[in-house]
């Protein structure tokens, strides 16, 4: 069982990084994904370089089949997250879009 939902997360946690633009999101921003396997619900956490607003942002699916998306300052020294933007109610074909309006950066040529 445990090897099926850690697989399931997985997969959800890819199908969000498409949604977000896969590897051409992940080249124009210099992205780092992961997922968490324990967690309640799928998610991505990616970390990322070239914005001043933010460096750091959590993906969550919730139960509505939209998505949570949180903005943050991630300071490595701190090992600390501060929260700077959240955003509710975001559909899979919006999260480009937030990325760049909260960031100021573009994920596509």
């Amino acid at each position: 069982m445990d090897g099926e939902r850690r697989e399931y997360m997985r997969q959800g946690a890819e199908i969000i990084r498409q949604h977000l633009g896969g590897n051409r999101f992940a080249a124009m921003t210099d992205a780092q994904f992961w997922y968490d396997s324990a967690a309640r619900n799928i998610n991505l956490s990616v970390r990322f370089r070239g914005s001043r607003r933010a460096n750091a942002l959590e993906i969550i699916l919730d139960d509505d089949d939209t998505y949570t998306m949180r903005f943050c300052i991630y300071r490595p020294k701190l090992a600390e997250y501060t929260v700077v933007y959240e955003t509710r109610g975001v559909y899979a074909n919006m999260l480009q879009d937030v990325f760049e309006r909260v960031t100021g950066m573009k994920t596509q040529l």
